[in-house]
């Protein structure tokens, strides 16, 4: 039995044997090579990268992956990623991402919401706007409440000086001011 042996790792390895004239040749699949896809991080109905991934946490925290957005698609990739992967597969820091905690949690709030108390940090740029909204509403109710609340009570602090002015105006006997004042407060 003679073997021949590849001078290239591709190569077929070919086995021939003498005796039977037959010959075996072992092929190797060859490996496809391709740029690495990322994690690609999916959203809601109705949501959009835009409006709820959390950008700012990328200033608070030093997370271990950049983002890469184009229209509804948001592709994450491991800041130690090379570049190169297996055919329609991420390279192996890009699919360490699927366990990182950070994202596991940026995952939950993009599915279940943000809890309105939250730091800035960990909202979206839609939920930016609703925290906005939801300011805005409260500025204005309470601002309204000041409002009517000076009102009343300049109300009352201008029956409290006709009292007064009454009180002066018995105290002093005036009796004619003492009529124009009761007139105004029968009004």
């Amino acid at each position: 039995m003679q073997t021949q042996e590849a001078t290239y790792p591709d190569a077929p390895v070919q086995a021939t044997d003498s005796d039977d004239d037959i010959t075996f040749v072992k092929t190797v699949k060859p490996i496809r090579i391709q740029s690495c896809p990322g994690h690609i991080l999916t959203f809601p109905p109705r949501q959009t990268p835009n409006s709820s991934y959390p950008f700012m946490l990328h200033d608070q925290m030093d997370l271990p992956w950049d983002y890469q957005s184009c229209g509804t698609i948001m592709i994450l990739r491991a800041s130690s990623c090379t570049g190169k992967a297996l055919y329609r597969q991420a390279c192996c820091s890009c699919s360490e991402l699927e366990n990182n905690y950070n994202l596991i949690v940026i995952k939950y709030h993009i599915k279940h919401g943000v809890h309105k108390n939250s730091p800035f940090a960990y909202h979206g740029l839609g939920g930016m706007i609703e925290v906005a909204r939801r300011k805005g509403r409260q500025n204005e109710y309470l601002r309204f409440k000041k409002v009517n609340m000076v009102k009343k009570l300049a109300g009352r602090t201008g029956k409290i000086s006709k009292y007064k002015q009454m009180v002066l105006a018995l105290s002093d006997k005036r009796i004619p001011c003492l009529n124009s004042l009761l007139r105004v407060a029968r009004r």
